[in-house]
């Protein structure tokens, strides 16, 4: 008797379902070999730009991305694998890409590398000699 998958999905869902889908067709795709970054990183916008996501501190979203991912994975019927784990390793490698992009819009640059001004100071002028 085969065991179906069993897909958990949150009381308190971080996305709609409709995103949900979107991303699980996104990895659907992938299997089958059609992968469209393009695609794949408009998904990964639509859900940093969600109302789940919004607030929350970076490393939050990146552990609430990767649940995400790894349920849509299982509800795509997406077998674990070498494919499927180099497809979530360039998923998330893109989610923490944009996630930063979107956070830094109008912030200096440093902030977005994860630098307080301080940090950035002490790394400029490191003292000499007493």
């Amino acid at each position: 008797m085969p065991i179906e998958p069993q897909t958990s999905m949150p009381t308190d869902p971080l996305v709609s379902r409709t995103q949900r889908d979107s991303l699980t067709r996104v990895i659907r795709r992938a299997e089958a070999g059609d992968v469209s970054i393009q695609a794949e990183r408009q998904v990964v916008r639509d859900l940093i730009a969600s109302e789940g996501f919004s607030g929350r501190a970076p490393e939050q979203c990146v552990v609430a991305f990767k649940t995400l991912l790894n349920e849509a994975a299982i509800e795509a019927g997406f077998a674990l694998g070498r494919e499927r784990t180099s497809l979530q390793e360039r998923l998330v490698s893109m989610f923490i890409a944009e996630l930063y992009q979107a956070g830094s819009t109008g912030a200096d640059d440093h902030s977005s590398r994860g630098q307080t001004a301080g940090s950035r100071e002490t790394l400029e002028s490191p003292s000499v000699g007493s």
